[in-house]
């Protein structure tokens, strides 16, 4: 990979001695710059992130910088907590005296006594204290046996410690003695979706939160909160400076604001280049922020965020939802990710670039159709279908009769009719499938018999295509819920094939053999299934809980499957865990991980001539 900048950035943390040496925790892993991220370098030795994908993601947490021995730092991955002593060169896993054998971390945070600081863990059942660098731990008392999603530690009081306990109940609980007692603070407590908790540098009783994206304010440690209007839907991100206590920041889905009130008014700030997902003040200057949004790298600001620089240099794991392989000349590759937007590569994946004057910035799918020698790139993007006859560089809106606005997820075309397309579309108020018979000219909806849900993967049977296959995805309380199916007639109408698949209905990756396109394989929760007449009827194979001895992994609800189109017996699956092949048709793996960064697998391509070859 060079020439690709980029990563999925997922937490920062700044050294409080000297501000110019950054950490960035990303789902491969942790960066480290120091020169005020103007450069990064890939900084994980001896780290493991969810080394077998047992969660389905591969993510660093939380890092935080000792601040009385700044070369001493902590990441939080979600089921381990790791240190490094010289400054993120090495990391080592802490499996202290007094920790579970479960022990998934969901926040850390540092309070300062002299002459040494203690360490704090947020888990599944309470909240975690070492004083000696996570040799030993102690379980604070007075916590329920619930997850603490968030804490907060006083500036002003250092004694004085905050945590966030139940996702669904919000209740605040207060300590003050350094987190080895604790009492729920009296009152309504926060509403659901607790996922952030700050204190006022200045005033230990004044906190701010966010729950399920909105934005609270208490005056009294807790005990009553009272909701602030900011101007975006959804908060995801709070910064409070520690130099200018009454200036709160805030990262959300329409963009970033800042308060010089605390909260009374907002003011939007940095335009389409700030961040929406991720915000951390300097600890040290109050006009510099960093930050990242969703699926992006870092972005920096040195005028409080009137304007941001992207400070990507050196970051080489970009998320990558959507890579193709050119039906003519496989050795010309086509993807895009949420830095970079639409590249190519012309040398098989070794350097890349943005084709000069492309319409497409974000693609989500990318496929080919049209004839087998000539053939059209078609990409998805929020809104729109483009097609390109020249490899990229020139495109054409094909969008007419598709909703407005509205993210086209997938795409298919047919093998045998290159003018035929189908369109996978998020759901919501419109019709889920499309199908245009025109080259995308114009779209028709084909959605009879399928649910308003958005549209994960479409596939087309090759040697039948008015056979097609759908899996859908769907938000029920507390989990995704995805189904499989089927249309024979062209996507005039859909029937589901999900009979004799976990009645949770949790498929999450789905792949269709090109040489016997009757066969089929699901992942469905976290084992593999396969069906040998098209998903009339489905025999399970292996799982990857009870039968490790097969190799197959533990995958949950991100996963991808690839049939190889020349070997029906050679099949791919990736996860959180990485990736893994058989060459048994599933019934034993081996995994591929070699030389890999530990990294969830998005998608998967071969760089073979064939038409037949998923988009993911």
């Amino acid at each position: 990979n060079i020439g690709l900048a980029g990563a999925d950035v997922t937490t920062l943390a700044i050294n409080p001695q000297n501000p110019a040496i950054l950490y960035a925790g990303t789902y491969g892993g942790i960066y480290k710059s120091v020169d005020g991220s103007a450069t990064w370098a890939f900084s994980s030795r001896g780290l493991v992130v969810d080394p077998e994908g047992y969660t389905g993601f591969a993510s660093t947490e939380k890092i935080i910088v000792d601040p009385q021995t700044p070369s001493t730092v902590y990441a939080a991955t979600l089921d381990n907590i790791y240190r490094s002593t010289d400054g993120g060169a090495n990391w080592s896993l802490l499996s202290g005296a007094g920790l579970p054998a479960f022990f998934p971390v969901y926040d850390l945070a540092h309070t300062v006594s002299a002459p040494a600081s203690t360490l704090f863990a947020g888990s599944a059942d309470g909240v975690y204290s070492s004083s000696d660098g996570g040799a030993t731990w102690s379980k604070g008392v007075g916590l329920p046996n619930l997850p603490v999603y968030a804490l907060a530690p006083s500036l002003s009081q250092p004694s004085v410690l905050y945590g966030v306990a139940g996702f669904s109940t919000g209740d605040v609980y207060r300590s003050a003695d350094e987190g080895a007692t604790w009492s729920k603070v009296a009152g309504v407590g926060l509403p659901a979706g607790s996922a952030a908790l700050v204190v006022s540098s200045e005033d230990a009783a004044l906190l701010y939160a966010l729950a399920s994206g909105k934005l609270y304010r208490s005056a009294d440690s807790g005990a009553s909160w009272a909701q602030l209007t900011i101007p975006t839907s959804y908060a995801s991100s709070l910064a409070l400076s520690s130099l200018a206590p009454r200036t709160l920041y805030v990262a959300g889905s329409e963009g970033f604001y800042r308060s010089d009130d605390e909260g009374a008014t907002w003011f939007s700030q940095g335009g389409e280049a700030a961040p929406t997902a991720l915000i951390v003040a300097d600890p040290t200057n109050p006009n510099t922020l960093y930050g990242s949004s969703y699926g992006g790298t870092v972005r920096k600001s040195t005028d409080r965020g009137a304007s941001w620089n992207l400070t990507d240099r050196g970051f080489t794991a970009p998320r990558i939802d959507v890579l193709l392989a050119d039906r003519v000349t496989p050795t010309t590759l086509y993807s895009s990710t949420p830095e970079e937007g639409f590249v190519r590569s012309l040398d098989g994946g070794s350097t890349w670039e943005h084709p000069p004057g492309s319409l497409v910035y974000n693609a989500n799918t990318l496929v080919q159709g049209g004839e087998p020698s000539s053939p059209t790139l078609y990409a998805g993007t929020y809104g729109d279908v483009y097609a390109s006859t020249d490899g990229g560089t020139i495109w054409s809106q094909r969008s007419s009769g598709l909703p407005s606005s509205a993210p086209v997820l997938r795409l298919a075309t047919n093998p045998l009719t290159p003018t035929t397309l189908y369109a996978g579309l998020d759901g919501g108020p419109h019709s889920p499938v499309y199908r245009s018979d025109n080259g995308g000219l114009y779209w028709l909806p084909s959605d009879a018999g399928l649910p308003n849900h958005r549209v994960e993967q479409l596939t087309i049977d090759p040697a039948t295509p008015t056979t097609l296959y759908a899996r859908t995805r769907s938000y029920s309380g507390t989990q995704d819920i995805d189904s499989l199916y089927r249309t024979i007639d062209g996507g005039a109408s859909w029937a589901s094939i999900a009979a004799g698949l976990p009645t949770s209905l949790n498929v999450s990756a789905f792949a269709l053999d090109p040489q016997r396109p009757s066969t089929l394989y699901a992942v469905a929760n976290y084992g593999l299934y396969r069906s040998t007449d098209a998903g009339t009827t489905w025999a399970f194979l292996t799982n990857g809980r009870d039968e490790r001895a097969s190799g197959w992994p533990y995958v949950s609800n991100n996963a991808v499957l690839l049939v190889d189109p020349s070997e029906s017996n050679t099949i791919y699956v990736g996860s959180g865990g990485g990736i893994a092949r058989s060459t048994n048709g599933g019934l034993a793996w081996s995994d591929l991980n070699a030389d890999l960064p530990s990294d969830t697998i998005n998608t998967i391509a071969l760089g073979r001539a064939t038409s037949t070859t998923p988009p993911r």
